[in-house]
């Protein structure tokens, strides 16, 4: 009985604490073409490039080319 009320009355609560409304956005929505200021992000790989939307475009810094093949290489080493 007093676990049940310790439980219902303070950990439940605020644990478990519900929002009347929920807050969703996506990259069409961050990046809305009507902004007027230059748009920075990092999303770690170049590979998803066709899923940005239509009016962000993707710069690959020249200096980071190389980057991929050493990630594919790491990841093809034996120990792994």
């Amino acid at each position: 009985l007093v676990i049940h009320y310790f439980l219902n009355h303070f950990v439940i609560p605020r644990e478990a604490k519900q929002f009347p409304n929920k807050l969703v956005a996506s990259a069409w929505d961050l990046s809305s073409p009507l902004r007027s200021k230059i748009i920075t992000g990092f999303s770690g790989t170049n590979d998803t490039q066709l899923l940005l939307p239509v009016h962000i475009r993707q710069y690959d810094l020249p200096e980071l080319q190389k980057t991929d093949a050493i990630v594919v290489n790491n990841l093809l080493q034996p120990e792994n």
